[in-house]
């Protein structure tokens, strides 16, 4: 998602191996780069994925901010639509 390239973000979502709940050192998941970057694509794989930890939807980046609030933040309408219209956040 940060390097901007949906295609290997996918190719690895299939991966059964990557873990897809992991932080890096800003406490972001890859659900949270996902948003900060409009990538539709992925976000969507990975709100179907049986693996994506439901806490992550609202876990909080080291400055405090959700996946939801880099959507908001960057204006990305889409992707805020996708998020408000899944239940769980």
């Amino acid at each position: 998602c940060q390097n901007k390239n949906y295609e290997i973000g996918l190719i690895l979502l299939k991966d059964k191996r990557i873990d897809i709940n992991q932080k890096n050192n800003q406490d972001e998941t890859a659900f949270h780069l996902c948003c900060e970057y409009g990538k539709k694509e992925l976000i969507e794989a990975i709100l179907v994925d049986d693996r994506f930890n439901v806490d992550d939807l609202n876990s909080k980046s080291h400055e405090g901010e959700t996946p939801f609030h880099f959507a908001c933040k960057n204006k990305d309408h889409i992707v805020v639509q996708i998020l408000m219209n899944d239940k769980r956040i």
